[in-house]
């Protein structure tokens, strides 16, 4: 009887153990500070091997768009993630020093405008030399990255080829796309990807009536008056008179604060209110925006 309970005490330990261990495996993998949505966002996305085709980074940091991109790369080609358990980076292997001097020969993948054209933008003809290079088989993880993903780089044309490479490329392939909002990229690429907000605004960007609007907000959320229908479409129209640069920087202000919370319920709120701010940028009438924007949240 004894036995049989030491035995059982062990397997309890052992598999906290393990528990605690995938735990700091999964935290380590990926480490934005500046970012802590998205770390936590894509640790969880390459823990549970849930990565999607194509993402879709929108806002003006990119710096921290590189930065994840390089750190996704070196875990999904270090040599010591061949087995079913991803860790994170051991930054000592081949793979692993190609990628931090920037000299791996197959990823990542480049795909720029034509220096030799005059319109700066993507052409078909070079996604279809990327189609030949991605079904070519390759021992590595390749991850494709576009610097500018608007729709003044990709025209209708390209952005329908690249939508066929990315549904026909092989296993073991990425496709990290950025851009400075979703309202500059064509909707079919939109549609296919997966859209995460690494936005790196400073206080001093916004005006300090933007900065009162946000606190009104917060604390009109934060009410019992919230879940009211009518408390929010009176609030919509309330706001909806303010300076829309006032406007934009407020639920700017907002969605920073969702952003750099790890909280993946937050997820939904940032696209929600990604799409509330190009909205607002393309002149949609505030009070509908907004009155659409306070029954999301």
């Amino acid at each position: 009887m004894e036995l049989a309970i030491i035995v059982i005490k062990s397997y309890v330990l052992i598999g906290y153990a393990l528990s605690v261990v995938s735990l700091l495996i999964m935290a380590e993998l990926i480490d934005i500070k500046e970012h802590k949505f998205v770390t936590e966002f894509f640790n969880q996305s390459l823990t549970k091997d849930h990565l999607a085709r194509s993402y879709l980074l929108t806002g003006r940091d990119l710096g921290s768009k590189h930065q994840l991109v390089k750190q996704m790369n070196m875990v999904l080609n270090c040599s010591a993630n061949k087995d079913l358990v991803l860790r994170a980076a051991c930054g000592t292997c081949q793979s692993c020093r190609w990628i931090e001097l920037a000299t791996h020969p197959r990823t990542p993948i480049y795909l720029r405008p034509d220096a030799e054209s005059k319109t700066h933008v993507i052409k078909v003809d070079q996604i279809r030399e990327l189609q030949g290079e991605l079904s070519q088989s390759s021992e590595f993880f390749r991850i494709v990255i576009i610097e500018d993903a608007s729709s003044a780089v990709l025209n209708p044309n390209s952005s329908a080829a690249l939508l066929k490479t990315i549904e026909e490329a092989r296993e073991g392939t990425l496709f990290m796309l950025f851009a400075e909002s979703r309202s500059s990229v064509l909707s079919t690429i939109v549609s296919r990807s997966q859209v995460l907000a690494l936005n790196n605004n400073s206080d001093k960007e916004f005006t300090e009536a933007a900065r009162e609007l946000s606190d009104e907000l917060r604390e009109f959320f934060g009410s019992n008056n919230a879940s009211s229908r009518l408390a929010q479409l009176m609030k919509a129209e309330e706001i909806s008179s303010r300076e829309n640069k006032d406007l934009v920087g407020a639920l700017q202000i907002l969605q920073n604060d969702f952003s750099n919370s790890a909280d993946l319920a937050q997820a939904d709120l940032v696209l929600q209110y990604e799409k509330a701010i190009s909205s607002l940028k393309s002149s949609v009438r505030p009070q509908l925006v907004l009155a659409e924007l306070f029954l999301l949240s």
